[in-house]
C-alpha cells in the first residue's frame, strides 16, 4: 500500500513538474518559429549511383536571447513539416571536373545542388520552386539557373548543369521545377 502511494505521489509530482515545464515553455517570449524551405540529399539506389534531391518544409524555433555561433539565433528546435513523396531530381550521371577533388559523382551533385537550393530558397526568400528557374547556357553547358531577369545565366545563379542526355531538356527540366512548386507535379521524377 505504502508502495502504491509513494508511486501515485511520485507520478503525481513528476506530472505536474511537465505540466509547469511545458507551460513556462510555451509562454517563452524569447524565441520566434518560422517555416522554412530545405532540400536534402538522400540514397536512392546504391548498386547504380543514385541519389535524389528531395525538398521538404521544415519548422525551426530559435532563441533571441543568446546569439547563434556565425550571428543571428541559436536554434532550438527543428522539425520536419512535409516531405515530398518523390525527389525533385534523381541524379545519376557523373560529370567531368577540374575540381580538385575529381568529378562531380551522383552523390556530390546531389549534395551540392540540395545546399545550393536550400540557399537560394533562403537567400532570395523563395518559398515556391516556380518563382525564377530558366533553362540556359553557360561556359558551353546547359544548366538550369535562378534569375529574375530572362536569359540571364552566369557563373552565379546555376543551379545545376544537364547532363549531356538532357542538354537539350531544359525547357522539361524548367516545367517540372514551376510544377513541383506549384504541387501540380505529377510525382515522376526527373533523371540527370
Amino acid at each position: 500500500m505504502k508502495s502504491t502511494i509513494k508511486a501515485f505521489v511520485t507520478t503525481a509530482i513528476v506530472t505536474a513538474g511537465l505540466v509547469v515545464g511545458i507551460s513556462q515553455a510555451k509562454a517563452q517570449p524569447d524565441t520566434f518559429t518560422q517555416e522554412r524551405v530545405v532540400f536534402q540529399t538522400v540514397e536512392i539506389d546504391a548498386e547504380n549511383n543514385q541519389y535524389g534531391t528531395v525538398p521538404m518544409i521544415v519548422r525551426e524555433t530559435y532563441d533571441t536571447r543568446y546569439p547563434g555561433l556565425l550571428g543571428g539565433n541559436s536554434l532550438l528546435k527543428r522539425e520536419v513539416v512535409q516531405v515530398a513523396s518523390e525527389p525533385l531530381v534523381i541524379w545519376q550521371v557523373t560529370l567531368s571536373s577540374s575540381d580538385p577533388q575529381g568529378s562531380y559523382t551522383p552523390d556530390r551533385r546531389a549534395a551540392a545542388v540540395s545546399t545550393r537550393l536550400t540557399n537560394l530558397a533562403d537567400s532570395l526568400g523563395v518559398t515556391s520552386l516556380e518563382e525564377m528557374y530558366q533553362a540556359g547556357v553557360v561556359n558551353y553547358e546547359g544548366v538550369i539557373f535562378a534569375s529574375e531577369e530572362p536569359g540571364d545565366a552566369n557563373f552565379q545563379n546555376v543551379v545545376f548543369t544537364l547532363s549531356p542526355g538532357n542538354r537539350d531538356q531544359g525547357d522539361v527540366f524548367v516545367e517540372h521545377l514551376q510544377d513541383f512548386g506549384d504541387a501540380t507535379a505529377s510525382g515522376e521524377p526527373l533523371y540527370n
